[in-house]
């Protein structure tokens, strides 16, 4: 609840209501705003790549066999069929670890 107040404060705060016109906002998009949503997209897509190769890695070790270590998770390829009413049928595998 009080994330909720702080929330509609921070709302007030950023639009200027009046009656005789439509809400307008009053608060300034700075720079440093910007850059940090640049940056943040810059390093999320280097995660992305990363995790893609990390999970390339283990699926091609348990698609030639590699041996799982008992532990905590344990991983499978699952293959699955997918279609659609425009789409032709197609099956790709995924790593599933759980």
């Amino acid at each position: 609840m009080a994330s909720q107040v702080q929330q509609h404060r921070h709302f007030a705060e950023v639009v200027s209501l009046d009656s005789r016109t439509a809400a307008r906002f009053v608060h300034t998009v700075y720079q440093e705003e910007m850059a940090e949503i640049v940056d943040r997209r810059a390093r999320l897509r280097q995660e992305k790549r990363e995790l893609d190769e990390l999970q390339q890695k283990v699926a091609t070790a348990i698609r030639c066999g590699a041996r799982i270590e008992p532990g905590l998770y344990s991983a499978e390829i699952l293959t699955t069929t997918k279609s659609g009413y425009n789409v032709p049928p197609c099956s790709f595998t995924r790593l599933i670890i759980r």
